[in-house]
């Protein structure tokens, strides 16, 4: 997706960019959105654990580890979009072979089309409410600032 279609489709979610509202959050949470990839990914051998904060993320939040390596993998509930989170909290590039592979997982388990938000698309800066933000405010985390 381009940066102009994922703001038409989040303006749409959130009614708008410039007043968003943020209740499809707890509905989408409630009604389970992304809830059945955690088999999924503990099929293929991750530990998962749910890390979501109601009220700071638009996104599920798992942290994933599997041979000493952890990552957080954040599954956008604004657009069907994620992006894999280094331990440092840095954005994985979509190249890298952990984030194939959860891509991959998410696909067997009916989460496609994804769009996988690497370091340059999660740091594109758009209005949002009053202020100029990362993208991945939008997408995944309404805290301040982003991940490096």
């Amino acid at each position: 997706m381009t940066v102009s279609q994922i703001l038409a489709a989040a303006s749409e979610r959130y009614g708008s960019l410039s007043e968003p509202n943020f209740s499809f959050v707890s509905t989408a949470l409630r009604g389970g959105q992304y809830g059945h990839v955690k088999d999924s990914l503990e099929a293929a051998g991750f530990a998962v654990r749910e890390d979501t904060d109601e009220n700071e993320d638009v996104c599920r939040s798992f942290v994933l580890g599997r041979s000493g390596q952890t990552r957080v993998l954040q599954l956008s509930l604004v657009i069907p979009a994620m992006v894999v989170l280094s331990p440092e909290g840095i954005v994985e590039d979509g190249t890298k072979p952990v984030v194939a592979e959860v891509l991959s997982l998410l696909e067997e388990a009916g989460c496609s089309p994804m769009t996988v938000v690497g370091r340059d698309l999660a740091g594109v800066k758009v209005r949002f409410g009053d202020e100029m933000v990362p993208l991945y405010r939008v997408l995944f985390s309404d805290t301040e600032g982003m991940p490096a």
